[in-house]
């Protein structure tokens, strides 16, 4: 059992029914129709409050704050989708794009890196037709920094690599 689950059950064996009676504001005597509902009323609460405290841990099994040394770049040759609704801050999140069904938006940012350096990405267009455009990538394993280059050797986007799984991709922009 975690350690977090242990301590609210510890909790929940302390105090049993006086907090939910604080909750539903219950005091003083009541008959016994009364106090059966007053129960019923505490098990449910109970019920959702462990549900929630239950199903709110999320688990991704996902190495977070990578070395240089952890980064595969088999595992960055994928077709990486940009899911900005799940973002935090500046840290951009990439996932396959066979990993959800990605809510409709003006533009999402593609990137298709395919092995020997090769890479498709997709081009914001002025007038809403965006196109794929092809390139080369180049990952710096000291600096664990991404590179995406067009076709003129210019460089399109360059990225530092905050963790990489199979199911997703964390960059911040440089």
């Amino acid at each position: 059992m975690k350690m977090e689950q242990h301590l609210f059950f510890v909790f929940l064996r302390k105090f049993r029914l006086k907090i939910f009676r604080v909750i539903l504001g219950i005091t003083g005597q009541t008959n016994n129709n009364q106090r059966g509902e007053d129960m019923l009323r505490s098990f449910i609460i109970l019920g959702v409050l462990v549900f929630t405290f239950i199903s709110c841990h999320k688990s991704e099994n996902v190495v977070t704050n990578v070395n240089a040394n952890n980064i595969s770049t088999d595992l960055l040759k994928n077709h990486w989708v940009r899911s900005d609704e799940e973002e935090i801050d500046s840290v951009r999140l990439f996932r396959p794009n066979d990993y959800k069904e990605f809510p409709v938006s003006r533009f999402r940012q593609i990137y298709n890196f395919k092995d020997s350096g090769k890479c498709a990405y997709l081009v914001l267009a002025p007038n809403d037709a965006h196109y794929f455009d092809e390139g080369t990538w180049k990952y710096d394993a000291n600096n664990q920094t991404l590179e995406i280059i067009d076709s003129n050797n210019s460089i399109v986007n360059r990225y530092k690599i905050v963790s990489l799984t199979k199911y997703s991709l964390k960059m911040v922009r440089i």
